[in-house]
């Protein structure tokens, strides 16, 4: 009687449950890869578009004036950018003052912000006030007014 060797089906055998191994790790590796590829290339766009709209965003200071009266300075600013405006704070003196509802500007609109009491330390008129203007995204309009 002959008898039959079985090496080579051990053989085939290991060789197929290798590839099945290695063929399933390497699916799970390039859809990890595909995802982590995905998710950056969105935040990168992200980042981009506010960017690139930071950089349509203009505005101008147009004019100050304090009335010691009441307290109040009013600025007026006017959107001269190619997109809409949140204006968000207003710093005078380096001092900051939220706007209480935040001001939105249409492109070529203007509007005021009256702040009350902008400066603690006291201001009066005739007083030459460094007044600087910011929005949500970061850009700002700032300059010397005499009040």
């Amino acid at each position: 009687m002959r008898r039959r060797h079985r090496r080579a089906l051990s053989y085939i055998l290991s060789v197929v449950v290798m590839t099945l191994i290695t063929t399933s790790m390497a699916g799970v590796v390039l859809l990890w890869g595909m995802t982590e590829v995905g998710t950056s290339r969105d935040s990168f766009s992200s980042a981009i578009r506010s960017r690139m709209e930071r950089a349509q965003e203009r505005l101008v200071v147009e004019d100050a004036h304090f009335d010691s009266v009441s307290n109040t300075l009013r600025v007026s600013i006017r959107n001269v950018g190619s997109i809409g405006i949140v204006a968000d704070v207003v710093y005078v003196n380096h001092t900051l003052n939220l706007i209480p509802n935040k001001l939105s500007l249409g492109v070529r609109e203007r509007a005021t912000i009256n702040i009350t009491n902008p400066n603690p330390s006291g201001m009066t008129s005739g007083d030459l006030a460094l007044i600087t203007v910011a929005t949500t995204r970061g850009s700002s309009a700032t300059d010397y007014w005499d009040l």
